[in-house]
């Protein structure tokens, strides 16, 4: 296949998004492997997962780097996890994202190979299908992250106490008085606490809904960056900030052409068939 010159402007920001975000979750990943000391580990999966991500920018290696990268993202992982026994959250999402597209990708490689129509359609046409895939991976993320909240705490979760707790212990000395005063007021205020409970569980366990596209797709995108920014200011938590880059990168849909498989419609008069 040869790549079309019609090729929709956004399936390449979309692509070029995914590469960047990848590239910050492994950066983050390896940068912290190498200032814990693990230079070896860090160095080395930082040039494989780099080299792999130059190749996924590349039509024609994307499966293949792509793979490496996400391979070289899981050993950095799990090397975090056995040497210093915590878990990134940086790499979370910008792997999940990476894999969804991947997989959408090899899916059309795959129904490609299997047709016996020479108007497979233009290179692009595979993207389509994996931003579609991607977009359902981080989807599934917060879906599952919601799910996980019914199941150990289940209505409990809406509980002053719980938010209140949790604000508590995430509390960063040094901040400013205001802000302070904020986050008390938050915390000694159960109907405020319950509520901001209730709508993260909300936005998280509905988040399948951006699969349905248009306005909701970009209002419930913008409800989960606002969750993540409460998150925040209320416990200083920064992990999330990948999230976020992925939120607006798929907050917004765009109209694939209407037709990816090469061929012209056919219509009768007006009315197009």
């Amino acid at each position: 296949m040869t790549e079309s010159p019609n090729a929709p402007i956004w399936l390449a920001r979309r692509r070029v998004a995914l590469l960047v975000g990848a590239a910050f979750c492994t950066l983050v990943l390896c940068g912290d492997l190498i200032a814990r000391g693990a230079w070896g580990m860090g160095a080395s999966c930082l040039g494989i997962g780099g080299l792999g991500l130059w190749g996924f920018g590349t039509r024609r290696w994307a499966l293949l780097g792509g793979g490496i990268a996400l391979a070289a993202m899981v050993v950095a992982a799990e090397g975090a996890r056995q040497l210093y026994g915590y878990n990134s959250r940086f790499t979370y999402v910008g792997g999940a994202v990476l894999l969804g597209w991947l997989f959408g990708t090899g899916l059309h490689a795959i129904r490609v190979r299997m047709s016996a129509d020479v108007h497979a359609g233009p290179a692009w046409a595979g993207d389509v299908l994996a931003e579609r895939c991607a977009l359902g991976v981080l989807c599934a993320l917060y879906v599952n992250s919601g799910c996980s909240k019914w199941v150990v705490s289940g209505f409990l979760w809406v509980a002053p106490e719980n938010l209140a707790a949790l604000i508590t212990a995430h509390a960063l000395p040094g901040v400013e008085p205001g802000v302070m005063g904020t986050l008390e007021w938050v915390v000694v205020t159960p109907t405020m606490t319950s509520l901001l409970a209730g709508i993260t569980l909300l936005l998280e366990t509905g988040a399948f809904v951006m699969l349905l596209g248009g306005r909701l797709r970009a209002f419930w995108a913008f409800g989960l960056i606002a969750m993540h920014v409460g998150i925040g200011l209320l416990t200083g938590t920064i992990w999330y900030v990948a999230n976020l880059f992925f939120l607006l990168v798929f907050a917004f849909e765009e109209a694939a052409p209407p037709s990816i498989s090469g061929e012209t419609p056919v219509s009768l008069g007006d009315q197009p068939l």
